[in-house]
């Protein structure tokens, strides 16, 4: 079954442009808003897709190829160059999406037979380092801050939460639950 994507320019209310394609789990657009990743499912244990559409000329770009079918969470590092997919049997996977091209992956969480499902992810403005917000259960949460050099995780907070927002310059991470919010420092001020 085809399934079209459109984009809309909202103010004149006409469809721009029309992609059809098959089964499209998550999207993201590039921070300069020129392009739109999309994940589409492939057939059962053949994978997943991302394919780069260029808005302006309206064709499609670079493919990645991926081994889940399960892409739980997508976004683009602030400078556009890499994209981070989140994957549930396969952990998160940092791409150089124009070289199409895996540039490492950061491993799943396990505790015991059950895997933590990614429900945030952000990078730092100088992407030295990511957050990630994971669910086990809906009261089994923890929030992990991974160095990207390093690769290894460098804080892991058993902290129940519904939203988390990272503010724009990677200071303040925001962390609600149910009602209640509150505001951290992730970087302190140099001094």
């Amino acid at each position: 079954m085809i399934y079209p994507i459109r984009i809309w320019d909202v103010k004149m209310r006409t469809c721009m442009q029309t992609l059809k394609t098959y089964i499209v789990s998550k999207m993201a657009f590039t921070p300069d808003g020129r392009k739109l990743a999309f994940c589409m499912q492939k057939p059962v244990g053949e994978g997943y897709e991302i394919v780069f559409w260029d808005i302006a000329s309206a064709r499609t770009g670079p493919i990645l190829q991926g081994p889940s079918k399960e892409i739980a969470w997508m976004w683009f590092s602030k400078d556009g160059k890499q994209l981070i997919a989140a994957t549930r049997r396969h952990g998160v996977q940092v791409w150089d999406w124009a070289a199409g091209r895996l540039l490492y992956t950061l491993p799943i969480h396990e505790r015991g037979a059950q895997t933590g499902v990614v429900d945030y992810l952000a990078f730092s403005p100088e992407r030295n380092w990511l957050v990630e917000g994971l669910e086990f259960s809906p009261e089994d949460r923890i929030i992990a801050i991974w160095s990207v050099d390093k690769r290894e995780k460098i804080l892991e907070w058993n902290r129940p939460f519904s939203g988390l927002a990272l503010s724009p310059d990677g200071r303040w991470l925001a962390i609600k639950k149910g009602l209640e919010f509150g505001v951290w420092e992730v970087v302190p001020k140099a001094k």
